[in-house]
C-alpha cells in the first residue's frame, strides 16, 4: 500500500485537545459554582441561629436567612440546568468534528485519543492515518504525478522527479487534486 493511502488527521489533534480542555474547564467551573452555592446555605444557617440570640434584629435576620436560602436554591437550579446543556453542546460539536477524514466513511472516532489513532487507523473503513499532510504534484518536465509531503517550507526547496531525474523548484510543480485511486508512491 502506498503511503498516499493513509488519511491525514493532523487537524483532529486540535479537535481532540480542545474538546478535552473545554470539558475540563466546564467541570472545574461546575465544581466552583457548586462550592460557592453552599455559601448562601451556610450564611442563612448562621443568620437563622443569630436571630434567636439577637432580640432587636430578629425579623431582619430571619428575612436575610430566607433570602440567602432562596439564593442558594436559585444558584443550584441554574447550574443544574446550564451544565448538562453545555456538556451536550460540547459533545455534539465533538461528534461532528472528530470523524474519519475518508469521505466515504466519516464515522465518529469515539473517545480514542489522537495519538492512538495514528497507530490503529479507522475502526470502520480500516483506513490508516498519518499526521503528515500530503500533496499530489505534477513534474513540469515529464508530467509525472508525485505525492509529496505538503509543507509550507517546500516553497523554497527543489524536488527531483524520480521518473525523469530532473530537479526543479517546488513552485514550478503544478498541484493536482488528490485522487483516491492513485497508486503513486510518496517522494520525500
Amino acid at each position: 500500500m502506498s503511503a498516499y493511502r493513509k488519511a491525514y488527521i493532523g487537524h483532529l489533534k486540535d479537535v481532540y485537545e480542545n474538546y478535552r480542555r473545554e470539558v475540563l474547564d466546564l467541570q472545574v467551573k461546575d465544581g466552583k459554582i457548586r462550592t460557592l452555592s453552599l455559601l448562601p446555605g451556610i450564611l442563612s444557617l448562621f443568620a437563622f441561629l443569630a436571630a434567636f440570640y439577637i432580640a432587636d434584629g430578629r425579623i431582619l435576620l430571619l428575612i436575610s436567612a430566607i433570602v440567602l436560602l432562596v439564593a442558594f436554591i436559585a444558584i443550584r437550579y441554574v447550574q443544574a440546568v446550564r451544565f448538562p446543556r453545555q456538556m451536550q453542546d460540547l459533545q455534539d460539536c465533538f461528534r461532528e468534528q472528530y470523524v474519519c477524514p475518508n469521505p466515504n466513511c466519516r464515522h465518529f472516532l469515539g473517545q480514542t485519543p489522537y495519538r492512538e489513532l495514528l497507530f490503529g487507523g479507522c475502526p470502520y473503513c480500516r483506513r490508516e492515518f498519518t499526521d503528515v499532510a500530503l500533496a499530489r504534484v505534477m513534474c513540469p518536465s515529464c508530467h509525472t504525478a508525485l505525492i509529496v509531503k505538503d509543507d509550507p517550507s517546500n516553497i523554497g526547496k527543489s524536488l527531483t522527479c524520480p521518473a525523469c531525474h530532473k530537479r526543479d523548484k517546488y513552485t514550478n510543480f503544478r498541484i493536482l487534486p488528490l485522487d483516491e485511486t492513485d497508486d503513486t508512491e510518496l517522494d520525500t
